[in-house]
C-alpha cells in the first residue's frame, strides 16, 4: 500500500507520461509508464532491505522499506538534471545514477560508523535542526500529495480545473482525523487503536469502487476522468506483465550520457540526503527495541543499513531503512525468524513484476489522501509538537528552516515550469 503513494512520487509530476491527456503536462517522460518505474524502484529497494537485514540485523523481525521521507531529495536531484539535460531519456538516466550513487554514499556512511563503532555520533547533531528538516519534508509531501492527487503541477489554477479529485482526498483526510479524535485515549494521551490508520487507508480502494457502484458511475469514465492512475507501460494496452519495461531501471541508465556538471552540482544535495538519512537509525531501532523487548547493538544495525544500502547502491536502487511502524505490525503479527523474513521479500520481488498493473486499478485519491496525511503529520511534527521542547532561539530556527526548505522547493519549480515551458 504504501509503495504506490510514494512510488509515484519520486519524479516531478510535470514530467508526465505521454498519453495522460488529463495534466497540465509539461513534458513527456522518456519512458513509457513512470508510475510503473517509481513503483519497481520502491519495491526493488524494499527488497534488498529485507534480505539484508533479514540476514545480519539483530532483531527476529525486522522490516525493510525504501526511505521514503527522501522522496524531496529525489525531486531536487531531478530538477538539478533537467535543468542540464532537460527531459529527455539522458536525463532519466543521469538521474537513475544520482539515485544509486546517493544509496552507495548513505551505505558507506552507515557502514563506516558500524565499523568503527561509533553509532553514538549520531546523536549529536542539532535536534532542532533535524526538527526543522521534518517540518520541512512535511510541506513538501503535502503538496506532492495535492500534485498526485490532480495528476498536475501545484497551483491555484490546477486546483481550480481539477478539485473534483482533490475533493475527495479531502474528505478521506477529514473523516480519519475526525475517527482520530473520537479514538483518543486522553488519559494514556496516546491513540486507543493503533492500527485505525493503516486499516482506513486500506479500506478507501473498497469503499471507492463500492461509491462508483451506488452512484452507477462506470469504471472507465471514472479512470478517464483522472480518477485512476494511467494503465502500466502507458499505452500499451496489449503488453505482457514480463516485457522490456520490467528492466526500465537498468535498461535506461547509460554512463556515456551522464552529464557531470549535474552530478558535480547535485553533491550539496547528495550531503544533505547523507545527514537526513542518518537521523532514522537512531529513532527507529531504540524504539523497536523497546517496542519488542529486544537488546540490540547499535553499531550492528548500522552495519547493516550500510550493507542494504551499499547493495541497493550497487544495482542502482534508491535508500531503505528498518522500519519502525511496518516492523512493529509484523511482529504484533507473529513475523519471527529469517525463514519468515525471506518469505516477506520473496513476496516482494512477486510485487515488483505485478505491483504497478495493480497500481492501475488503484483510485488516485488513496495515493493522495496517504501523503496528505504523511505530510500533514510531519509538519505538525516539526512546528506543532515541538513547542516548548526547545528555547525561543531553537524554535525560531525550526520555523527558518522549515519555510526555507518550503520557499527554495517553490522557486526551483517555478524555474523547472519556465524552463519546460521554453522547451516546448
Amino acid at each position: 500500500m504504501v509503495g504506490i503513494p510514494f512510488g509515484v512520487s519520486y519524479f516531478p509530476i510535470g514530467w508526465a507520461t505521454d498519453d495522460d491527456s488529463s495534466s497540465d503536462n509539461t513534458t513527456a517522460f522518456p519512458v513509457k509508464g513512470k508510475e510503473a518505474l517509481g513503483i519497481r524502484m520502491f519495491l526493488f529497494s524494499t527488497m534488498i532491505g529485507q534480505i539484508v537485514f533479514t540476514y545480519a540485523s539483530g532483531f527476529a523481525s525486522p522490516i525493510g522499506l525504501q526511505m521514503i521521507e527522501n522522496v524531496p531529495f529525489c525531486h531536487e536531484l531531478a530538477t538539478i538534471v533537467i535543468r542540464h539535460q532537460g527531459y529527455g531519456v539522458e536525463a532519466l538516466s543521469t538521474l537513475l545514477f544520482l539515485f544509486g550513487l546517493a544509496s552507495l554514499a548513505v551505505g558507506f556512511v552507515f557502514g563506516a560508523l558500524g565499523y568503527f563503532g561509533l553509532g553514538r555520533i549520531v546523536y549529536y547533531f542539532p535536534t532542532h535542526v533535524l526538527v526543522g528538516c521534518i517540518g520541512g519534508i512535511g510541506v513538501y509531501v503535502a503538496k506532492t500529495a495535492v500534485e498526485v492527487a490532480l495528476n498536475a503541477p501545484f497551483g491555484y489554477e490546477t486546483i481550480r480545473r481539477n478539485f473534483h479529485l482533490l475533493r475527495v482526498v479531502l474528505y478521506f483526510e477529514v473523516s480519519l482525523r475526525i475517527l482520530q479524535k473520537l479514538t483518543w485515549d486522553h488519559v494514556a494521551k496516546k491513540p486507543r487503536y493503533a492500527l485505525l490508520s493503516p486499516i482506513f487507508f486500506c479500506c478507501i480502494t473498497p469503499v471507492f469502487y463500492a461509491a462508483l457502484f451506488l452512484l452507477q458511475v462506470p469504471i472507465q469514465g471514472a479512470r478517464d476522468r483522472g480518477y485512476f492512475f494511467p494503465a502500466l507501460n502507458g499505452d500499451c494496452s496489449d503488453c505482457s506483465i514480463v516485457n522490456e519495461h520490467l528492466w526500465d531501471m537498468w535498461r535506461v541508465l547509460d554512463i556515456t550520457t551522464l552529464s557531470w556538471p549535474a552530478v558535480w552540482e547535485s553533491l550539496p544535495t547528495l550531503l544533505a540526503l547523507i545527514l537526513f538519512s542518518l537521523i532514522h537509525v537512531p529513532i527507529n531501532i531504540p524504539a523497536f527495541a523497546i517496542s519488542t523487548n529486544t537488546e540490540v547493538d547499535m553499531n550492528k544495525e548500522l552495519l547493516a543499513h550500510g550493507y542494504a544500502n551499499l547493495f541497493a547502491g550497487l544495482s542502482g536502487g534508491l535508500q531503505s531503512y528498518m522500519a519502525y511502524t511496518q516492523s512493529v505490525l509484523y511482529h504484533k503479527s507473529g513475523g519471527y525468524g529469517r525463514m519468515s523474513g525471506y518469505g516477506v521479500a520473496a513476496l516482494t520481488a512477486v510485487l515488483f513484476v505485478v505491483g504497478p498493473t495493480l497500481a492501475s486499478y488503484t483510485p488516485r485519491c488513496m495515493a493522495g489522501a496517504l501523503l496528505l496525511h504523511v505530510g500533514l503529520d510531519l509538519f505538525l511534527e516539526g512546528v506543532y509538537d515541538s513547542y516548548g521542547k526547545f528555547d525561543m532561539i531553537e524554535y525560531a530556527g525550526i520555523w527558518l528552516i522549515t519555510l526555507v526548505m518550503t520557499v527554495r522547493r517553490a522557486i526551483s519549480n517555478i524555474r523547472l515550469r519556465i524552463r519546460g515551458r521554453i522547451s516546448m
